[in-house]
């Protein structure tokens, strides 16, 4: 089978993607056949959900561009994309809601106490993850890259970071949550939505000191879970700080 060689240029996020060694770099690769582009960024490490513009010969291409050899390609993320460039996703349900890989549980009730609608099961398999994301219109995140490369998916982001706070950070900055933060107004448990109680309606629910030292309540609507402004309430105005503040995106 004929093989070719592909010049690619890699910006802003996607780097992570590459071997370190080739990070920053032009890199040669040489393809046999003529492959979709997708395919070919995909063998390099890139999935697709990440790729928000591709320019082949400085000409803006979507993803059934088939690879003819000799190209010269830049791939851009989302926080690196430049004017002019055709989108390769349509837009984003705002504000975006998402569905959480069983690798992300520490993630999902912080997310959901920021009042951001994220779906999480943890017996969910890939198909079905991708299946829901797809009928819900849901971003998928996870740790998992293979899952993102999955042919039907549409946003997907690979969270980079272990820790479940950085992750919150992570998040909130590539998807620009900071501007419909709602903290909570979504259970932490069963990502419903929660709605301000009487405190007398509730009254014999509560522990002693609960009831003695709060007055202003909230229940979700769909478990019953009841939420008040006690020590947890301080970890998210913590939250809500960070998030917040100045740096919104990773730089190219």
């Amino acid at each position: 089978m004929l093989q070719h060689a592909i010049s690619l240029i890699v910006h802003g996020s996607l780097k992570d993607f590459l071997a370190r060694e080739l990070r920053g770099k032009r890199c040669v690769f040489h393809i046999k056949g003529n492959p979709s582009i997708k395919d070919t960024l995909e063998a390099v490490g890139a999935p697709h959900p990440e790729i928000a513009g591709i320019l082949v010969n400085k000409r803006s291409v979507d993803f059934s561009y088939q690879i003819q050899g000799g190209e010269d390609i830049e791939i851009f993320p989302a926080e690196a994309f430049p004017s002019g460039l055709a989108p390769l996703q349509p837009p984003l349900p705002t504000p975006p809601i998402f569905i959480v890989d069983v690798n992300l549980g520490k993630l999902v009730g912080k997310l959901r106490l920021m009042g951001f609608d994220s779906l999480y099961k943890n017996d969910l398999d890939d198909h079905r993850i991708v299946r829901i994301a797809s009928e819900q219109q849901r971003v998928i995140l996870t740790r998992d890259r293979g899952l993102l490369k999955h042919g039907a998916v549409v946003w997907g982001y690979w969270v980079r970071t272990t820790d479940p706070s950085e992750q919150l950070l992570e998040v909130a900055r590539r998807y620009d949550l900071q501007e419909h933060l709602a903290p909570m107004t979504r259970c932490s448990a069963c990502n419903g939505l929660t709605a301000e109680v009487a405190k007398e309606e509730i009254a014999d629910r509560l522990q002693p000191r609960t009831r003695k030292y709060y007055d202003r309540f909230r229940l979700c609507r769909d478990c019953g879970k009841i939420y008040w402004a006690g020590s947890h309430y301080r970890k998210i105005l913590e939250w809500v700080e960070a998030l917040a503040g100045p740096e919104k995106k990773r730089q190219t």
